[in-house]
C-alpha cells in the first residue's frame, strides 16, 4: 500500500529528540526498514467551524434560526384540457438575523420545456416528460406588506424567479405575502416524480411540484437558488398548507394533510367505513373493486366539488385524483397514536394470491409506519397514504407515490422505502439538492432493517450482500466519486450506488461492526430529535453520532464518505514454525486506505474456533499487526469470516494448514510457487466465492460464481498467475431474473423494483446491463469484459429443449421452464477457455448454491476439486 507522506511539525520534532537519545536503536535503521504511517488516512477531518448557530458537538446553537413558509392554495383541474390552474398566498417569515432585499422561488415546472437546463443535462429517460408546451404561465406576481400591494421586479431564469423587494424584509421576524395566479398544462411523465395515467376505468392524475415554492434561505449558504436539474431533489421550508382542490365530481382525492369537509366529497357509507377502518387492524375497504365508477360513490348533486385540506409543520404537499380508484384503509399505531394508514390503486393494481399486488399495500404501509416508529421515532402524522400511478416510487408528507404494476416483493420494497422518507428528509429536512445521501442513504440504511424484520431474515445476510455489492462497485469505472459528490453531478448510473447504497452500507457497517447497535443506535435517534423540523448539513450529522457514541469516527467519514477510499484486509502470514508447540503468529495486514476494524477466526485443529478483533487503533503506525495464538494448532485461519466487510480482494482472507504430502500431489506450472485460492465454506453462513480466469496479470476475463454452506476442503491450490479470486455476484434475493439460454445468446431481463433491466451476453462477449435496479444497483455483472481470444459458456443439463427459460425468483427459488414442463432444480456449467488457460465450474442451483466441482486447466496440466459429489455424469446438453 501506498501513501501520500506528509511530514507534520510534532513528526519531525518527535523524531529530532529521539534521534539524539543515545539508545535510539531505530537509528540505526535505514528507510526502507521504517514501517509505512497511515497519517492521511487517521488524520482529524476539518468540519466547519462551529459558531451560534450550529455547535462542535453538532447541536443546533443557541441562536440557530430558519425562515417559514405558509401557503393558502386554491387549485382546479381541468381534466379535458389536462392543466392546473391556481391562486396562492404564501406568507414569508424572515426569522434570519439579515434583511432580505430579494426572493427566491422555485418553479420546478419550467425544467419540461425542451430548452431547459434539466433537458439537456439529463437526455435519459427517467427525468424526462419534455414538451412543447411545458412551464408555468404566470399570470399575475404580486407583494403585500402592511396592507399595501404592489407588483415587484422579478425575473424568470428556468426554473427559478427573483423577486425584488423595494424595501428589505426585516430580520428577526419581518413578514410579506407573495401572491401569484399561474397555470400549466400537467406533464405526462413528471421526471418520474408526477404525472398522468390513463387505465381501463379512468384517469390518474399524480401531482408534485405542482405549485410555486419558496427556495430556502439558511445560516450556511444564504439563499439556495440552485436551478432544478431532475436528477437532484429538493430543499424546502416548513409551513402550514391550506389547500382547496377543485376536481370533477366523479373523482377521488388523496392528499397531504387532514381532510376538512369529508360531509361535503364523501358519501355516508365512505364516512362510516373510515371511521371503522381507523379502529381495525384488517384492511377495510372504502370503495371496493365493484364499487369503482359507480354514481352511488359520489355525493349526489351536479359540478365538480372542492376537498378542503389543512396540515401543518410540513414543507412539501402532494395530492392525487382519480376516477379509478379502489380506495382500502385500515389502523397503524405510531408510539401509542392511531395513524390511517391506506392506499388508492386502479383495478390494474390488483395481484394475484401467488404474487399479490397493491391488495396488500395498506398491509406494507401499516408495517414501515410502526417499524420505523420504533426504530426512530413515532410517526407524526396523522395519515399515510400510498397511491398508485406511473411514478417508479416518490416520496412526499403523508403521502408516497408508487408504480402501480408493482407486486409482491418489488411492491414492499419501495413501500417502505417511500415511507421511510418520513423521517429524512421530511421531518430532519436535509438538503437534497447538495447532500443526497443524507435522506436516501440514511434511508436506505433503515430499509435493511425493515425489510430483514417483514420478511423475517438476517441482518448479517443483508450487510454481506451491500458490501459484496460495493467492493464491485467501488472497483467499477462508476466508483471514483464520492459520497459528497452533489446529486446532480453523480454520473446517472452511479445515483443508485452513491446516493443509496453506499452510505446505507456504511451506516450498517457502523452498527453491526464498529460501533455495535447500543452506541449507534442512541446516537442515530439523538440526530434525528436534535434536527426534527430543522435543516442539519453533514457535519451536524457527523458530529452528534461522534458525540452521542463517544467515539472518533473522522478515518470512517473520510474513506466512506469524503473519499473513495476501498478496504482490503488480509492475512499477510502465518508464522507456524515452531510445530511441535501450541504457538503461532498470524500477521494481518491492510491493504487499502479504508481501515476498518478486523474481525479473526481462528480454527484449531480439534475444531475449535475462537474470534479475534483487530481495531483500526492497531493501524495508526503501520499497515499490520500481529497476534500471538498459544491457544492450539492453528489449522485455518479466517479475515472476515462473515464476510460483512467491502472487501475488494477476498483471496487474501483464509490461510490453511496444508500437509507436505497434500502439497505433493498438487501440479505447478513453469516452476510458479503455487498458493491456495480459497473457497472456505465453512459453517452455515452462505459466502459468495468466485474464481476470475485471466490470460495475463491485468486482463479480466470470465467470472465463476458460487455460493455454499457446510464443511469443506481446507484450499484449493491453483496457480496464482493463472487464477485469482474476485467479488462479482448477482443478488438474486431482491430481484427477479429470468434468463434464457440459445445457442450463441444468454439474455433476460431483471425484474428489479418494479422496472425491466434487460441484459445479454454473448458466448465470446461480456454481460451487458441496460441501466440500473434504482434502489438496489445492479452492479455485479457490469464489468467482465472478455479478450477476443478468450471464450466463454454456460450450459444447463438435464432440459429436454435447447431453448430454454430460467427464473430466479425474489424469494431466492429458481425454476427452468421449458414447453415440456418446469424443473425445480438442475445443473449449470460455466466454462472459460483462451489464452492458455481454462476452466470449468458445475454449480448445482439451489438455495443455498453449491459449487459441486471445479476443474482447471493450464498448459495441459489438469486437476480437479470435487466438492460435492454430483450422483451421475451430466449428460449431453445444450446451450
Amino acid at each position: 500500500m501506498s501513501h501520500l507522506r506528509r511530514p507534520t511539525i510534532a513528526f519531525l520534532t518527535a523524531g529530532l529528540f529521539l534521534l539524539l537519545m543515545p539508545d535510539a536503536t531505530f537509528g540505526q535503521e535505514s528507510p526502507r526498514q521504517t514501517p509505512d504511517h497511515n497519517l492521511e488516512s487517521f488524520a482529524p477531518l476539518d468540519f466547519p467551524d462551529p459558531n451560534r448557530y450550529r455547535t462542535a458537538d453538532g447541536r443546533p446553537g443557541p441562536a440557530y434560526w430558519q425562515n417559514e413558509a405558509d401557503y393558502r392554495i386554491d387549485v382546479r383541474l381541468d381534466t379535458a384540457r389536462r392543466r392546473l390552474t391556481g391562486t396562492q398566498t404564501i406568507t414569508y417569515t424572515n426569522n434570519s438575523p439579515q434583511d432580505l432585499r430579494r426572493l427566491w422561488v422555485q418553479l420546478e415546472q419550467n425544467y419540461f420545456q425542451p430548452d431547459s437546463r434539466g433537458a439537456r443535462a439529463n437526455p435519459g429517460e427517467r427525468f424526462s416528460g419534455f414538451f412543447e408546451d411545458a412551464g408555468y404561465t404566470l399570470s399575475s406576481v404580486q407583494v403585500r406588506r402592511d396592507g399595501n400591494t404592489v407588483v415587484p421586479d422579478t425575473l424568470v431564469d428556468g426554473t427559478r424567479m427573483k423577486v425584488g423587494l423595494a424595501e428589505p424584509l426585516g430580520a428577526g421576524g419581518g413578514t410579506l405575502e407573495l401572491i401569484l395566479e399561474w397555470s400549466f398544462e400537467i406533464p405526462e411523465n413528471g421526471a418520474d416524480r408526477h404525472g398522468i395515467t390513463d387505465v381501463r376505468q379512468g384517469t390518474i392524475y399524480q401531482l408534485a411540484q405542482w405549485y410555486p415554492r419558496m427556495y430556502v434561505y439558511d445560516d450556511v449558504n444564504g439563499w439556495n437558488a440552485m436551478p432544478y436539474l431532475g436528477q437532484g431533489e429538493y430543499y424546502l421550508e416548513y409551513g402550514t398548507f391550506d389547500v382547496n382542490i377543485t376536481v370533477p365530481r366523479d373523482m377521488i382525492v388523496a392528499a397531504t394533510g387532514r381532510l376538512q369537509n369529508p360531509g361535503q366529497v364523501l358519501t355516508d357509507t365512505q364516512q362510516e367505513r373510515l371511521r371503522s377502518a381507523r379502529s381495525s387492524r384488517e384492511t377495510t375497504m372504502i370503495i371496493d373493486s365493484t364499487e369503482v365508477g359507480r354514481p352511488a360513490t359520489r355525493p349526489e348533486g351536479d359540478g365538480p366539488l372542492t376537498w378542503r385540506y389543512q396540515a401543518e409543520n410540513v414543507r412539501d404537499f402532494a395530492w392525487a385524483a382519480s376516477d379509478a380508484f379502489i380506495w382500502d384503509a385500515a389502523r397503524a399505531e405510531a408510539g401509542g397514536d392511531a395513524v390511517l394508514a391506506q392506499s388508492y390503486y386502479p383495478k390494474e393494481g390488483l395481484g394475484t394470491e401467488a404474487n399479490p399486488g397493491w391488495e396488500r399495500s395498506t398491509e406494507y404501509v401499516q408495517h414501515s409506519i410502526e417499524f420505523y416508529s420504533d426504530f426512530v421515532a413515532p410517526y407524526p402524522y396523522p395519515n399515510a397514504i400510498n397511491i398508485a400511478g406511473r411514478v417508479l416510487g416518490m416520496e412526499y408528507p403523508q403521502v408516497a407515490f408508487c408504480r402501480m404494476d408493482f407486486r409482491g416483493r418489488s411492491l414492499f420494497g419501495v413501500t417502505d422505502h417511500e415511507f421511510g422518507h418520513t423521517w429524512f428528509p421530511m421531518v430532519v429536512g436535509s438538503d437534497e439538492r447538495r447532500w443526497v445521501w443524507m435522506d436516501e442513504g440514511l434511508n436506505q440504511f433503515m430499509n435493511q432493517y425493515s425489510e430483514d424484520a417483514f420478511y423475517e431474515e438476517g441482518t448479517t445476510q443483508s450487510l454481506r450482500e451491500l458490501s459484496e455489492g460495493m467492493s464491485s462497485f467501488l472497483q467499477s469505472p462508476y466508483g471514483d466519486q464520492p459520497v459528497m459528490t452533489y446529486a446532480d453531478r453523480m454520473r446517472s448510473r452511479g445515483l443508485g450506488p452513491l446516493a443509496y447504497t453506499k452510505p446505507a452500507n456504511g451506516l450498517m457497517l457502523l452498527r453491526e461492526h464498529v460501533l455495535g447497535p447500543d452506541r449507534f443506535d442512541s446516537a442515530f435517534k439523538e440526530y434525528f430529535d436534535r434536527w426534527a423540523y430543522k435543516h442539519p448539513k453533514p457535519a451536524d450529522f457527523f458530529r452528534t453520532i461522534e458525540e452521542v457514541s463517544g467515539e472518533p469516527l473522522d478515518w470512517f467519514w473520510r474513506s466512506w464518505f469524503y473519499e473513495t477510499d476501498v478496504a482490503d484486509p488480509a492475512i499477510a502470514s502465518v508464522d507456524t514454525a515452531a510445530t511441535a508447540s501450541d504457538t503461532a503468529s498470524v500477521t494481518v495486514e491492510q491493504n487499502g486506505e479504508l481501515m476498518l476494524p478486523v474481525p479473526v477466526r481462528l480454527t484449531f485443529r480439534d475444531g475449535t474456533t475462537q474470534r479475534r478483533r483487530v481495531p483500526e487503533e492497531a493501524f495508526y503506525t503501520q499497515d499490520t499487526n500481529t497476534l500471538r495464538v498459544t491457544e492450539g494448532l492453528l489449522r485455518r485461519v479466517t479475515v472476515d469470516p462473515n464476510g460483512i466487510l467491502p472487501d475488494t480482494s477476498r483471496s487474501n482472507n483464509t490461510w490453511n494448514r496444508v500437509s507436505s504430502e497434500e502439497m505433493a500431489g498438487l501440479p505447478a506450472a513453469n516452476g510458479s510457487r503455487l498458493e491456495p485460492v480459497r473457497l472456505d465454506y465453512e459453517g452455515t453462513t452462505s459466502v459468495s466465492r468466485t474464481v476470475l480466469a485471466t490470460s495475463n496479470g491485468d486482463a479480466e476475463t470470465w467470472t465463476i460464481v458460487a455460493d455454499g454452506t457446510g464443511e469443506g476442503p481446507d484450499s484449493l491450490v491453483v496457480d496464482r498467475e493463472t487464477l485469482r479470486p474476485v467479488s462479482q455476484s448477482l443478488n438474486t434475493e431482491r430481484a427477479d431474473i429470468q434468463v434464457t439460454y440459445t445457442d450463441t445468446l444468454v439474455s433476460g431481463t431483471a425484474q428489479a423494483q418494479g422496472r425491466s433491466i434487460p441484459f445479454q451476453k454473448r458466448t465470446d462477449g461480456p454481460v451487458l446491463f441496460e441501466g440500473y435496479r434504482f434502489h438496489h444497483p445492479l452492479m455485479a455483472l457490469s464489468t467482465m469484459p472478455l479478450k477476443p481470444d478468450f471464450a466463454a459458456a454456460m450450459e444447463v443439463f438435464s432440459l429436454p429443449r435447447s431453448v430454454k427459460t430460467v427464473r430466479y425468483r425474489a424469494d431466492g427459488t429458481e425454476t427452468v421452464e421449458t414447453p415440456a414442463g418446469t424443473f425445480e432444480t438442475h445443473v449449470v456449467k460455466l466454462s472459460a477457455s483462451g489464452g492458455g488457460v481454462s476452466g470449468t465450474a458445475y454449480l448445482r442451483r439451489q438455495a443455498p448454491h453449491h459449487l459441486v466441482k471445479l476443474d482447471v486447466d493450464r498448459g495441459g496440466q489438469t486437476f480437479t476439486q470435487e466438492l460435492t459429489s454430483i450422483s451421475a455424469p451430466p449428460p449431453t446438453s445444450s446451450r
